[in-house]
């Protein structure tokens, strides 16, 4: 057992109680479309009613790592520091994942035992533009866990890489706007886009941009369509896409303006 006060407290002190927490831990979940977990406790204790999976623990990681994102990393991926440092009760604590400094590139997540459950782990791992994330369980020492997970890794490294599709800012289409001075807006990504394709196979992808029903004044900042990635027709992968610009309503001089354009 390690540090099952401070859950129940942070949980208490989140929903008021240690059993409304453990609602809300259900109520994500089912969220998350996690069909092999079922919470009991916030600890992680045995329970024969409280139960997960490899599967679910990833999808955990997963959007664990899409809200925490660089703060959730920054803790995860310290191997020893002091806690409490500004206190009279500072001391020095190393963390249990060992392959923070045995692997390239981890630098997460958690790892976890109990008698019935076995040493287990939830690890994340970055390459370049990959980032990988491997869920090992129920082994007999911390030792063999490590390995499995070693074995992971590069299995997963050596299979898979990201293929860019666009580059942050990169005009990726234009969309008529009604009502617009300039009528066309260019469309762009916040971020690089990639897409997981096997080394080996070459997967040829189908792109379709969708747009949102658009209308003024649009805010660079909010999504206004999605490119879509298809597979054999199935899809695999979706992108908020946004305008390049802020564009305001127009006045009755913008009116003026795209009504003289139109007439040289």
């Amino acid at each position: 057992m390690k540090w099952n006060d401070a859950c129940v407290v942070v949980a208490e002190n989140i929903a008021g109680s240690h059993e409304e927490f453990v609602s809300m831990m259900n109520e994500k979940a089912k969220a998350l479309k996690l069909k092999n977990t079922h919470f009991v406790n916030c600890t992680g204790l045995h329970d024969k009613n409280h139960y997960t999976c490899a599967k679910d623990l990833s999808t955990m990681a997963a959007y664990l790592l899409q809200i925490g994102g660089k703060k959730l990393l920054a803790v995860t991926s310290l191997y020893d520091s002091y806690v409490r440092e500004k206190t009279k009760q500072k001391f020095w604590l190393v963390n249990t994942n060992k392959l923070l400094k045995q692997y390239p590139g981890v630098d997460g997540l958690k790892t976890g035992f109990t008698k019935e459950a076995g040493y287990c782990i939830v690890t994340t791992c970055k390459k370049k533009d990959l980032r990988l994330i491997g869920v090992v369980m129920n082994e007999d020492k911390p030792q063999t866990r490590n390995e499995d997970m070693k074995g992971l890794l590069n299995f997963g490294f050596s299979k898979y890489q990201q293929v860019k599709l666009y580059q942050k800012g990169e005009v990726i289409d234009t969309v008529k706007v009604k009502d617009m001075v300039e009528q066309k807006i260019n469309v762009v990504s916040h971020k690089n886009l990639y897409y997981l394709s096997e080394k080996t196979n070459q997967e040829k992808f189908k792109k379709k941009i969708v747009f949102d029903s658009l209308q003024l004044p649009i805010n660079q900042n909010k999504s206004i369509g999605k490119l879509i990635l298809y597979n054999k027709d199935k899809a695999v992968a979706s992108y908020p896409l946004y305008s390049e610009i802020n564009v305001k309503k127009m006045n009755f001089l913008d009116k003026l303006l795209r009504v003289y354009k139109s007439l040289i």
